[in-house]
């Protein structure tokens, strides 16, 4: 006795689903490994290879700036990125193009910036919570050329520390690491840097 044709049509598509269902895993689940590559993004040290944008979010139709990063700022990567944003959180916390960055200068990448000198220069933002931005020079109108995260050293170029008082009152001092420039201690009476502990 023949076997109905539906019969074997329907051995054809039972045996393809086994065989689809057997290999499909294997497509779809990504190596151990990339997992554990991707994860490592999360604290890495990078800087900027030319002026980069900064998002308030990651995702939204025609996104607008809220500050641009110079070329060559250090910044501190907060999550692995997707559709080509990254997040960062200093020297600000916000989202940036993938593309705009490099490894750190003197650095495999890894971690965050470089650690800094001890000693009687060395200092640690103790406020505000976001870190403070570098600037070229003592103004809050200079140019951006790194940032330094809540709880992280740098280094005064002279103890005592070069202060310059700008013209609304804010004291800046001088730094040498972890980028050379100006960051803000605050006003008279109040501080944002503590000695190293």
């Amino acid at each position: 006795m023949a076997t109905p044709i539906w019969s074997r049509s329907l051995q054809v598509v039972a045996g393809l689903s086994i065989a689809v269902t057997g290999i499909h895993p294997t497509i779809a689940a990504p190596p151990a490994t990339e997992t554990m590559q991707l994860a490592q993004l999360v604290g890495q040290c990078r800087q900027t290879n030319q002026s980069t944008p900064v998002y308030e979010t990651r995702g939204g139709t025609n996104p607008k700036p809220v500050e641009t990063l110079a070329a060559n700022t250090k910044v501190t990567l907060s999550d692995n990125g997707t559709s080509g944003l990254i997040g960062i959180s200093s020297p600000m916390n916000g989202f940036i193009p993938a593309s705009n960055l490099k490894l750190c200068s003197g650095s495999s990448g890894t971690g965050t910036t470089p650690p800094v000198a001890t000693g009687s220069r060395c200092r640690q933002v103790a406020f505000p919570k976001e870190g403070l931005v570098i600037r070229k020079s003592p103004t809050m109108s200079s140019a951006k050329v790194g940032g330094v995260g809540y709880g992280e050293r740098l280094q005064l170029t002279a103890d005592p520390a070069n202060v310059n008082r700008g013209a609304d009152g804010r004291n800046w001092v001088e730094i040498s690491q972890p980028v050379a420039g100006w960051v803000s201690n605050g006003y008279p009476g109040r501080t944002n840097l503590t000695t190293c502990r």
